[in-house]
């Protein structure tokens, strides 16, 4: 019977792990619109060697179809959730691209002074802490862009945003450095 509690007490731990951690930190899981992806594109304006940092990727579709649409730019998908980033992962070495590559873990531990323009669909509640943690570690003089999907940073003032039509998602752009 004890073996039977301490098993299933594992089970859910693993399972809190693998699947609701990632929806406590900046969102669950809702993917992003394949519509809506067109419009991140044009508005991400990628360049040569520009780094594009997909902040919470989820599957990977986003950061996938950036990848696909910029050769030469740099995609880097990152996700808290072991299952979403194996599965964005496993995805990229069964069809790979240069140009794509994932990390795994919470942003707010990653280093993102390298990137250029960071494309995040959080929740409404996690905008502030990322408004925050951008302020403290701006790219040290490097001019950095946000494309915030569907909710707006609480303080700080976007430069575009971008409506599109009925239904869609409003895409808020900030400067960041």
């Amino acid at each position: 019977m004890r073996i039977d509690i301490f098993f299933a007490l594992l089970t859910a731990i693993l399972l809190f792990f693998l699947f609701v951690r990632g929806g406590l930190s900046i969102a669950p899981w809702v993917p992003t619109r394949k519509r809506d992806i067109e419009r991140i594109h044009r508005m991400a304006k990628l360049q040569k060697r520009e780094v594009f940092i997909d902040l919470g990727c989820g599957d990977g579709r986003v950061a996938r179809e950036i990848a696909l649409r910029n050769p030469d730019a740099i995609i880097i998908g990152m996700e808290i959730s072991l299952f979403l980033f194996a599965y964005a992962y496993w995805k990229n070495v069964v069809f790979p691209l240069p140009n794509l590559s994932f990390q795994r873990g919470d942003i707010f531990q990653k280093d993102l002074t390298k990137g250029d323009v960071f494309y995040l669909f959080g929740r409404r509640e996690s905008a502030g802490d990322i408004e925050e943690y951008f302020q403290k570690t701006k790219g040290r003089g490097k001019r950095q862009r946000l494309l915030s999907y569907h909710f707006p940073l609480p303080k700080t003032t976007y430069v575009r945003k971008d409506k599109g039509i009925t239904e869609q998602a409003t895409i808020y752009e900030y400067l960041l450095g």
